[in-house]
């Protein structure tokens, strides 16, 4: 058996996951999708993603991104002030999802038991922050401020600034949904995009790899 039949018979015998098979979604059409395909696609997923919060001792000032220097030491549920992450439960965390993603925009539907797509603005990125269990109050009354300091940033390229936000009343903790021109647009040569939400004393982030949020073809955001 020459090495390149061998190799062919042990990938043969491989499960498709182990062959970086396409996922679920990509398999199967939108009505075929189970629970667990909905779950998946919704909370993580290359289009949805548990968000990072650092908290910063109020370095942030509500309209730039604090340093490097608040997120050195401890790490958990910040007290006294000083600086490091929070931690949440897995099923808690705050989430970032781009809700104008054709995939996301199914899922919601099904989601929902609608039999048509979410509406979306498509002159708008949208991109929704969920789970963020403090603040919410303060972001209805100050809608600019939160704007400014919020952004989409690409390596080598001008941060992209989001044009207005919605307030999204939910049970809990509720949701804001941050609208981004698509004039200014995302593309795979940018390989990776960041979502970046700095308040006055938190930030959150959360990086998104555009090749991973290519859904039949087309890079979806």
């Amino acid at each position: 058996m020459t090495r390149r039949t061998f190799a062919q018979t042990v990938l043969a015998a491989l499960p498709a996951s182990r062959l970086g098979a396409a996922p679920s979604w990509e398999q199967q059409p939108p009505e075929e999708w189970s629970d667990e395909h909905l779950d998946e696609l919704l909370v993580d997923s290359p289009w949805a993603k548990s968000a990072n919060v650092l908290f910063t001792g109020g370095s942030g000032g509500g309209g730039s991104f604090p340093g490097s220097g608040g997120g050195r030491g401890r790490t958990g549920i910040p007290g006294g002030g000083w600086p490091g992450r929070f931690a949440f439960d897995a099923d808690e965390a705050p989430v970032v999802r781009w809700e104008s993603a054709l995939p996301i925009r199914h899922a919601l539907a099904a989601r929902r038991n609608e039999p048509a797509l979410t509406e979306h603005d498509p002159s708008h990125y949208e991109v929704v922050l969920t789970g963020l269990p403090f603040g919410a109050a303060p972001m209805a009354e100050r809608p600019q401020r939160i704007l400014a300091g919020c952004a989409l940033a690409r390596k080598g390229r001008a941060q992209i600034r989001p044009e207005r936000l919605e307030i999204l009343p939910r049970p809990g903790a509720p949701g804001v949904r941050f609208l981004f021109p698509r004039d200014k647009q995302v593309d795979l040569e940018d390989r990776s995009v960041e979502f970046l939400l700095s308040l006055d004393d938190y930030q959150v982030t959360r990086k998104f790899k555009l090749k991973e949020m290519v859904y039949r073809g087309r890079l979806e955001l």
